[in-house]
């Protein structure tokens, strides 16, 4: 419903609403797509079961499938992204990449990366498999947790209660996590219990 939507869809089982929702490259043989809004889901050929809700959500996806992108320009710079979930205006990824969960306005993941989870106001990911917690946090490296921002640190503990009868820890720790708080990096040992 809507002027061009759905214009050069020959696939089946899609729902478009709005100018030129989902219009597609000529001849899309894409299925199972749903998009809402002015110009979501603008060139997808193959690409299918992608749900676009907003103005030009999904609009570069070409072949990508399985994404849901929901607020304005969600998902606009993806072309052949898959299993992404992207909600927030201006949330968006690089060309490629898979398996992101992203929450928050003006989240940008910037290169090529997979099996991140953000949630926050203006991350910047580049480096897969993160989880990132905060605003304004910018990764460093793969494989860590970030949390809290440097514009607007976590609150942190100024005393440290007694260890009571606690028992002395093992000389070796099993593996660390690595955590970046307000910018910082921590390494944290982790022990068996």
């Amino acid at each position: 419903i809507g002027y061009a939507a759905g214009l050069n869809c020959t696939g089946g089982n899609n729902t478009f609403l709005g100018c030129n929702a989902g219009i597609g490259a000529v001849a899309s043989t894409a299925t199972d797509n749903v998009g809402i809004g002015l110009n979501c889901l603008g060139v997808y050929s193959t690409g299918s079961n992608n749900i676009a809700i907003g103005t030009t959500a999904g609009a570069a996806i070409t072949t990508g499938s399985r994404n849901v992108l929901i607020g304005v320009n969600a998902g606009s710079l993806c072309t052949t992204n898959t299993d992404n979930t992207m909600i927030g205006h201006g949330t968006t990824c690089a060309a490629t990449g898979g398996g992101n969960t992203v929450v928050g306005g003006l989240c940008l993941i910037s290169t090529p990366i997979n099996s991140c989870c953000v949630l926050g106001f203006a991350n910047s990911v580049g480096h897969s498999n993160c989880i990132v917690l905060g605003t304004n946090i910018t990764t460093a490296a793969a494989s860590r947790l970030y949390l809290g921002s440097v514009a607007q640190p976590l609150g942190v503990a100024t005393g440290v209660g007694a260890a009571g009868g606690a028992t002395a820890l093992p000389a070796t720790p099993v593996t660390y996590l690595i955590a970046y708080v307000n910018g910082t990096q921590y390494k944290i040992p982790l022990y068996n219990p």
